[in-house]
């Protein structure tokens, strides 16, 4: 994926060569909301507040077509802690992942439909793919856009339907279509070209630098962990207890943010299984697997993490015996 990304932003400025009458820099900057929801439950939506920026090209075929590649940084914001991290194995801090960031690639295709001289409406489809910072998760999709353009000034709603993620974000759900606003501003001059071009030639030495700067980490975090094995008796069992104190840290914190939340959850499942067996009209067996599956998941992390909390019997509950 990371050799993916460099090679297409180094394709955005080899296009710098194609005739200026037909190429246009495109800078946009957005705002929205995306939306998600459990695979079965439909009563567990959620929505993150989007806010993206994208520098692309605008490449004219004709007087009414265009191929517009683009590369744009996308953050989420989950406003109000609502991602709940009961189903992963790992320990996620509820702070840290109020803010997450993500790159994607879309490449659209246009149609122009001509209002007057300066005035027209923009037709854009195309596929994307998003990956996160880390570059291990991803997700391909088509995304659609209506644009209102007068001269050079642009305004558009658009929206990404999700094809296929690994799983991706990581704890959202499945997402679902959303929408977002943007605008935008059209140049051909010299010095914006060159901006784009530093911009472009700096998102590459970046991407290069950090991935050098990971595995570097990486490697020095296998030679730290290969010492303290290596090491004396004393040395090693220090090491354990300063292990152990992280691990009682991080239990805390995770009580203190998901503990309630998590409770709430299972109760909620449980409540879902009581509602099925008192209107079996109601009932649906690959449901009910999946929610006892999930009950068990949010239980097993409440005591992986010091908490309290005692098995329903309808967790094992089936009426089909």
């Amino acid at each position: 994926m990371k050799k993916i990304l460099c090679t297409y932003l180094l394709f955005i400025l080899c296009l710098q060569a194609y005739s200026q009458e037909k190429l246009l820099w495109d800078f946009r900057i957005g705002a929205g909301k995306e939306f998600y929801k459990d695979s079965e439950d439909i009563e567990e939506k959620f929505n993150v507040n989007v806010y993206n920026a994208e520098l692309g090209l605008d490449i004219a075929i004709g007087d009414k077509f265009a191929i517009q590649p683009s590369f744009m940084y996308k953050l989420m914001h989950d406003k109000d802690g609502e991602f709940y991290f009961y189903d992963d194995p790992f320990y996620y801090d509820r702070e840290e992942y109020r803010f997450q960031h993500f790159f994607e690639v879309p490449v659209l295709f246009s149609y122009k439909l001509p209002l007057s001289k300066n005035q027209k409406i923009r037709f854009s489809a195309g596929p994307y793919v998003c990956t996160n910072v880390d570059f291990n998760d991803y997700e391909v999709g088509a995304n659609l856009r209506v644009t209102y353009e007068y001269k050079k000034l642009n305004v558009g709603i658009s929206s990404e339907l999700p094809i296929f993620n690994n799983p991706f974000p990581r704890g959202y759900g499945k997402k679902q279509p959303g929408i977002c606003l943007n605008i935008g501003i059209k140049f051909r001059s010299k010095t914006w070209k060159s901006i784009g071009m530093v911009a472009g030639a700096v998102g590459v030495v970046a991407g290069t630098v950090g991935m050098a700067v990971m595995e570097s980490k990486a490697s020095n975090s296998n030679s730290s962990s290969s010492y303290e094995t290596s090491g004396d008796d004393s040395s090693s069992g220090s090491s354990k207890e300063s292990k152990d104190s992280k691990v009682s840290d991080r239990n805390t914190k995770w009580m203190q943010g998901n503990y309630s939340i998590s409770k709430k959850t299972y109760n909620d499942y449980e409540s879902q299984l009581i509602k099925m067996n008192t209107y079996p009209d109601q009932y649906n067996r690959t449901r009910r697997i999946d929610i006892q599956s999930k009950m068990c998941q949010v239980r097993k992390t409440i005591t992986d993490h010091g908490g309290t909390c005692s098995k329903s019997q309808w967790e094992d509950w089936n009426p089909e015996r």
